[in-house]
This record gives structure tokens, C-alpha cells and sequence, in this order.
């Protein structure tokens, strides 16, 4: 059996402290509420996708490891949804915001655009309009890291119809594997509030 390896995109440091609970309050929150189609939320992933690799790095430099999404609220707004291990310091979020708000300015958006939600990893995040899964995509790694599939990657891709989680074993799976890991993945989707006939699982090994 390999060693394990897992790989993630963004925000795979954080993921791996201890999850801890008592979430902290939201810095805001909007009041109504807006559904939108994925076609009309794609622009928006890409728009702000740099923008929020800018605040991961910026963060993780300034000693903050932690795992951020983003989502659309109502009036094109942007919620920065940023995942500590710990947040129980009030300066510790205050430079956390005057970071967000410096990395905003200097990739020329306007900081009115945005909303910052600060809480613990253990906090489900239940905003309809999600631009990113990368908390997901960290709980399926922890998941998928108890049990011995040896080394694997994982990633995903919102698409209009669905949004696509590839899995990739470095190590010959067999059916019976493949289904554990597809329950594994419902299970963390269910645990988060999600609907798992929304996703699409792709599980192979690396050609």
C-alpha cells in the first residue's frame, strides 16, 4: 500500500487542525434571500476567483491558515466566507477583516461589494448561492483520510448542470471501493445541508 498523499486546492492547511465548535457570530448578514441559476452565478466564480487565492495567501502569510469560500447575495454582493480552527479573539478577527479589506482595494474592488463571515471549520455554511466548495472538498479529504485508500486527489468544478467531484486513487480500486466512496461523499454533502443528487462523483485512478 502507497503512503498517503492527499492534494487539495486552497485552503488544505486549515482543514487539517482539530475542528472545534461555537461558531463565531456573523460580522453580517443580509435579510433577504435570492436563488440564482448556476449559468448566472459562473461569472461571478471567475471574477472573484483570484481575488480570493490573493486573501487565502495574504491570510496564511500573516500566520491566519484557514479555509475561505465565497457566495452571492442579494445585489451582486459577495460573502467571503473565512474558516478558522479557533476564533475566539476579537483582535484576531479585526486583523483578519483589515486584511480582506486591504486585498479588496488593491485588486481595485469596491469593499462596499463585500460581506465577511468569520467562524469556526465546524460551522455548516448554509448560503444558498455558493461560488466555491472548498470546506466541502476538506471534509470529504478528512473523510476519505480514515479510511486506507492509499494515496488520492481531489477537486472539483461547478458546472452548469452540477457541480463535479473528481476523486483519483493512486491505487487499483475495486466496485465494492468505489461505492464506500460514493457513500462517504453523500454522507459529508447530507452532514453540510446539501443535496446530493447535485453533485456528480467521479471516482477513477490516475492513467
Amino acid at each position: 500500500m502507497s503512503k498517503k498523499q492527499w492534494i487539495l486546492p486552497l485552503g488544505i492547511i486549515a482543514i487539517l487542525f482539530a475542528i472545534l465548535v461555537n461558531p463565531f457570530p456573523n460580522l453580517a448578514k443580509d435579510s433577504e434571500s435570492v436563488t440564482y441559476t448556476t449559468n448566472e452565478l459562473i461569472p461571478y466564480i471567475e471574477k472573484y476567483r483570484s481575488l480570493i487565492f490573493r486573501i487565502d495567501e495574504q491570510l496564511r502569510d500573516n500566520g491566519y491558515p484557514s479555509v475561505i469560500d465565497y457566495a452571492m447575495l442579494t445585489n451582486e454582493k459577495i460573502e467571503i466566507l473565512i474558516r478558522l480552527a479557533e476564533v475566539n479573539d476579537m483582535k484576531k478577527s479585526e486583523d483578519i477583516i483589515q486584511i480582506v479589506n486591504t486585498m479588496i482595494e488593491k485588486e481595485k474592488f469596491d469593499p462596499t461589494m463585500f460581506q465577511i463571515n468569520i467562524s469556526k471549520l465546524s460551522e455548516p455554511t448554509n448560503s444558498e448561492n455558493r461560488l466555491s466548495y472548498y470546506d466541502l472538498m476538506g471534509y470529504i479529504l478528512l473523510a476519505m483520510g480514515e479510511k486506507d485508500f492509499g494515496g488520492f486527489s481531489l477537486d472539483y468544478k461547478i458546472l452548469p448542470e452540477t457541480t463535479e467531484i473528481t476523486i483519483k486513487l493512486a491505487d487499483l480500486i475495486n466496485e465494492t471501493q468505489k461505492t464506500e466512496i460514493q457513500e462517504i461523499v453523500n454522507h459529508v454533502l447530507k452532514q453540510n445541508d446539501f443535496d446530493p443528487s447535485m453533485f456528480q462523483v467521479n471516482i477513477s485512478n490516475y492513467k
